[in-house]
């Protein structure tokens, strides 16, 4: 379990760029800062050194068990750029409001192994259960 002391710790290593490691159920995790885009920085998450995308099927060599445990849940509506160029029209909230168009509200959600800033990455792992960090010693370091 993670401590709040250990959470500033985490934090700080994160924005000092360093990579952390830690342990579950045989699984050793390790996040990492990256560069997906030019100017965009995330946190990924890589499961015994491979990054795993969450919602594969089982019998995918990509899959694993607990990839949507290590992941951040994002739920969307795919069909809200449709929403928003309808609502300038007259008639829009009639026209959500037939049956048949009930498909246009509803939110789905998908798992991502990219997290945005270090504290969601923290806060996210805190609420696991039996998490350890597997070079406790290299947080105290850090201010």
């Amino acid at each position: 379990m993670i401590d709040k002391q250990q959470c500033m710790g985490l934090e700080n290593a994160l924005k000092n760029g360093m990579a952390i490691h830690f342990l579950h159920e045989g699984n050793e995790l390790t996040v990492k800062r990256c560069l997906i885009k030019e100017t965009k920085l995330v946190y990924a998450v890589y499961i015994n050194g491979k990054m795993y995308l969450p919602g594969w099927d089982p019998d995918s060599p990509n899959y694993h068990p607990m990839a949507e445990v290590y992941s951040r849940k994002i739920v969307y509506n795919p069909h809200q750029r449709f929403l928003n160029q309808m609502k300038k029209e007259r008639g829009f909230k009639r026209y959500l409001k037939q049956k048949e168009n009930a498909y246009l509200l509803e939110k789905k959600e998908r798992f991502e192994p990219f997290f945005p800033s270090a504290k969601a990455v923290v806060s996210h792992f805190k609420k696991i259960d039996g998490l350890t960090v597997k070079h406790p010693d290299l947080m105290e370091i850090l201010p």
